[in-house]
């Protein structure tokens, strides 16, 4: 796995889904290509990808137009998985958080 997925990788490893309910597989692909390829097709239900990606995949650019859901999707994924309050942003902070009891 590279380096562009640690964040995922880490979250995984910190049990930042299994809070969330999210039970989730990281699995590395041979190239954007094919990762593209393979959320389309509905083979993933999500993927960590160039941020160009699902909007040029919308407007038909390297591959088959499938319509502006994946895009929807994708980003409330990452939306839900950064900014809940018990998300990898909320953990982390309340991790490093120093706490206010005395």
């Amino acid at each position: 796995m590279s380096s562009a997925a640690s964040a995922e990788a880490i979250a995984k490893e910190l049990g930042f889904f299994e809070d969330e309910g999210l039970f989730v597989t990281l699995e590395a692909q041979a190239n954007w290509k094919v990762l593209l390829d393979r959320v389309i097709t509905g083979d993933l239900d999500g993927a960590h990808m160039l941020a160009g990606q699902p909007l040029a995949a919308t407007i038909g650019f390297g591959t088959k137009a499938v319509g502006w859901d994946n895009l929807v999707y994708g980003v409330l994924l990452v939306v839900f998985i950064i900014f809940l309050p018990k998300g990898i942003l909320g953990s982390l902070l309340n991790r490093i958080k120093p706490s206010s009891k005395r």
